[in-house]
């Protein structure tokens, strides 16, 4: 069965069965496979749906991105180009890290990728490079059960907000003392500033 997109609704057909079920795409026309719009809407319903989409589409960033957010395997249908992508890498990574597999072979070196790649899979680490393999941090967070590493992520979690929150509290309290400083210097300033509508 394929999409008719003859007619001028031929189109919106074609949209509201993909908005249905993303896979409808895979039944689609070839001006279907090709139209980007269709193609959003059907792997924003099934990341899956890319491996249907025309060559030209599974090399547009947007489309992969959105079927990576979508269902992380949809990254094996992306083009090279695309595997590339360290924005899409990653966010395939964090949600299925075997997907790595498929990255490009700078994706494979590069710590961060790998690092979320493993933090999602532990066996994500057998696509990495030799030498992010030899990686100690890298090691020590395959070896972790998948409880270990929930564990882990949330304690990092902690420690980057406690960190955050400690930088946030020393800048506002550098910039009291620098108001208490700019009073002490021209107390008429000061309060010339603070009488001024405009502020």
């Amino acid at each position: 069965m394929k999409i008719i997109y003859r007619c001028n609704n031929g189109r919106s057909v074609a949209l509201a069965l993909v908005n249905k079920n993303g896979l409808a795409l895979k039944c689609a026309s070839r001006r279907s496979t090709n139209d980007k719009e269709i193609v959003l809407a059907a792997v924003q319903q099934n990341g899956l749906a890319l491996q249907f989409a025309s060559s030209k589409l599974r090399a547009d960033r947007e489309v992969v991105l959105a079927a990576v957010q979508q269902n992380g395997w949809a990254f094996a249908f992306a083009s090279d180009d695309v595997q590339a992508d360290y924005n899409v890498v990653l966010a395939a990574v964090q949600m299925h890290g075997w997907v790595l597999k498929c990255a490009s072979t700078d994706m494979t070196n590069n710590f961060e990728v790998v690092l979320a790649a493993v933090k999602s899979y532990s066996c994500a680490l057998d696509y990495a490079s030799n030498m992010l393999q030899a990686n100690p941090y890298l090691r020590s967070w395959a070896a972790l059960t998948r409880e270990q590493r929930r564990w882990r992520k949330w304690r990092e979690l902690v420690a980057t907000r406690r960190i955050a929150l400690h930088w946030q509290e020393r800048t506002a309290k550098a910039v009291e003392e620098a108001r208490i400083a700019a009073i002490a210097a021209d107390p008429e300033a000061a309060l010339a500033d603070l009488l001024d509508p405009a502020h």
